[in-house]
């Protein structure tokens, strides 16, 4: 990338973790423009060529300092470090930002998430424990942010734990715009609270909608929420979609195992790279 020209930063995952939140709320920034596709997953399979940067930079705002690709793909494989490199390509100037949470928890939001897209069809136990599901990948956050490493320099990449993030946003808010070296920009009351993405299953007529493509739903609600009443929405989301089951006790014990050396590595290793604050 050119000197002097806009400036990336890849906000990689994890899925589950609150992505869309936070992605939303940098998005109010005046610099920042996110893509209008919230997931383009540009790089994801598709190797760097300039014809392909053209296309992907036409999902972006041209006149904003920064942009902001929040594909969670980029972390739920274990060949993240291919698509890092594909990164570095685009801009090796670019800022990583990655959020983790429990581990356990994440995979098994996950593995919900893929069943109502109709994508998942095994059970928890065997869909979770394959090492190579992005389930069990996509929790494997020392792994995922090495992988990075090898590519990008530690100082331009930071974690976010997901439980500090729902407690202060604007605290850590306010942290990533320091980070991304842009003029902090307080949240107005109420936005730091206004964006949430919790776990859900259709139901009823709408499990048709598990074999549309997430990317197009996500237009469709954008456009929805802003044209029609808050309650008539939550009307319709209630006939459409149940809550996910809540992991048992039993099945925590189950899988929390599975991540806790990546758990511990990536506090040993990466401490220095947590963006965090106790006050918001």
């Amino acid at each position: 990338m050119p000197k002097n020209q806009v400036k990336y930063t890849f906000l990689v995952g994890s899925a589950k973790s609150g992505t869309t939140k936070l992605a939303d709320l940098l998005d109010l920034h005046p610099d920042i423009t996110l893509s209008s596709d919230k997931e383009p997953d540009t790089f994801a399979d598709s190797d760097f060529s300039e014809t392909l940067l053209n296309d992907y930079n036409t999902l972006f705002d041209s006149a904003a300092k920064i942009r902001i690709d929040a594909s969670t793909s980029y972390s739920e494989r274990t060949d993240s470090e291919l698509i890092a490199e594909r990164l570095y390509r685009v801009d090796p100037l670019a800022k990583i930002l990655y959020l983790v949470r429990d581990p356990a928890k994440r995979a098994w939001s996950s593995y919900w998430h893929y069943v109502r897209n109709g994508v998942e069809h095994r059970s928890p136990e065997e869909a979770i424990t394959d090492i190579n599901s992005p389930h069990y990948v996509g929790s494997c956050f020392y792994s995922q942010i090495r992988n990075y490493e090898t590519v990008f320099p530690r100082s331009q990449i930071r974690i976010i734990e997901f439980e500090d993030f729902i407690k202060s946003p604007s605290a850590i808010y306010k942290e990533i715009l320091a980070f991304l070296e842009l003029d902090d920009a307080p949240l107005q009351q109420g936005e730091s609270s206004k964006t949430t993405n919790k776990s859900y299953q259709w139901r009823g007529p709408a499990t048709i909608l598990k074999y549309v493509k997430p990317k197009y739903i996500q237009k469709a609600t954008k456009i929805i929420k802003k044209t029609l009443p808050e309650g008539f929405i939550n009307t319709i989301k209630h006939s459409a979609t149940k809550p996910v089951p809540k992991i048992t006790p039993a099945q925590y014990q189950k899988f929390a195992p599975l991540f806790e050396e990546e758990r511990r590595a990536l506090k040993r290793e990466y401490t220095d790279l947590f963006i965090s604050s106790t006050t918001d």
